[in-house]
């Protein structure tokens, strides 16, 4: 799927300021994930660094099999926050629709990191998929 090139952007102008895109891009995405957490995962992204994540996103980018999805044939959970602003549900829903059998769940208030803002509630959605098969 697409990347918005704004976050690209972004990640392209944190490689000239890393401290920068620490803290205009990468800690704003965690501020609705456990402190505990949060803390130690923009540490590792941090080690990482602003042009590894930008070569990630632009494989993400450039990797396209929309019209291929529909071949999937096999059981299917698609989880998305409702917030989410890298992959909107409007993708979710896509995927849903194309996937013969997918279940969709929408997390009401989670961004795209919402396995980490919400795991109880990933982990349910996860669950009843794995008990429904």
């Amino acid at each position: 799927m697409r990347v918005a090139p704004e976050f690209l952007s972004l990640m392209r102008d944190g490689i000239g300021n890393p401290s920068s895109w620490l803290k205009n891009f990468i800690e704003p995405r965690y501020n609705r994930v456990a402190t505990e957490v949060r803390n130690k995962v923009i540490a590792k992204v941090a080690q990482v660094g602003p042009a590894v994540q930008l070569n990630d996103f632009l494989c993400c980018d450039k990797f396209d099999i929309m019209d291929k999805v529909h071949q999937i044939k096999v059981p299917t959970l698609i989880i998305c926050g409702s917030e989410d602003k890298m992959t909107p549900p409007k993708y979710a829903s896509y995927l849903a629709n194309k996937i013969e059998g997918a279940k969709q769940v929408i997390i009401d208030g989670g961004t795209h990191l919402v396995f980490a803002e919400k795991p109880g509630t990933v982990n349910q959605a996860i669950e009843e998929f794995l008990h429904s098969l």
